[in-house]
């Protein structure tokens, strides 16, 4: 989110290719999950994904209300569970759909979730489940769904940014290493008594990280999110 205007948008970092392509679902369209009953799309959704046996699954998409959902690695932390007969039971595939074709905002998110199963399920023998957690964000603010060991977890996030894993958790702790980065020029905090001028512009990035790690990725991108309008 940069100022009054609201940006959603994500790269698949992996070098190969999904064979994705552009899909868009309207109003009222017929959708059938693995153990819920058919529903009618309250709003018109569109995004990349792929159209598997008539069934639509997406990577990343948004509705027409701008609630917009993003899929992301979530590899040895990722946990679904059995069926149960208690909560709704939506497969990992299923999950962006679900959440885009009802819901308007945040809040309607958050109220959702809370009955929620994500279960272990593969779409078929060819097609295994995915370990993913997911990025939810409406004009307002966003929020981090993450299914583990320890069940559902919904996290507020402030920073509307997300990478891969580790947990969202780790992300936020991770952010403390950085607190020293500015848009200007570095601050003399090593002789205090003594002025020191910088020798180039903007070396309040120095020490930005430049590997490729999800942990890396997601400081680039809070820090460019932050500071593009003064860069």
């Amino acid at each position: 989110m940069f100022g009054k205007k609201n940006l959603f948008g994500r790269n698949m970092d992996i070098d190969y290719s999904l064979d994705e392509e552009f899909i868009f679902l309207p109003k009222e369209y017929e959708i059938k999950f693995r153990y819920e009953v058919k529903i009618r799309s309250t709003y018109s959704i569109m995004g990349l994904g792929k159209k598997i046996d008539n069934n639509y699954f997406f990577f990343d998409a948004i509705n027409e209300c701008g609630l917009g959902v993003a899929c992301l690695a979530f590899k040895d932390n990722c946990k679904y569970f059995k069926y149960s007969s208690k909560k709704k039971n939506i497969a990992s595939f299923e999950l962006v759909l679900y959440i885009l074709s009802i819901c308007k905002d945040i809040e309607e998110v958050k109220e959702r979730i809370k009955n929620l199963n994500i279960i272990d399920e593969d779409y078929n023998d060819n097609i295994k489940n995915t370990p993913l957690h997911y990025f939810v964000c409406d004009k307002n603010k966003s929020i981090v769904i993450e299914s583990t060991i320890e069940g559902i977890n919904v996290y507020d996030n402030d920073f509307n940014v997300l990478t891969n894993n580790p947990t969202f958790t780790y992300h936020i702790e991770n952010v403390k290493n950085y607190l020293y980065l500015s848009n200007g020029d570095q601050e003399n905090n090593l002789i205090k008594d003594k002025k020191i001028s910088s020798y180039s512009y903007n070396l309040g990035a120095l020490g930005l990280p430049g590997d490729f790690s999800s942990s890396s990725r997601f400081i680039k991108c809070l820090y460019i999110k932050n500071n593009l309008k003064h860069l």
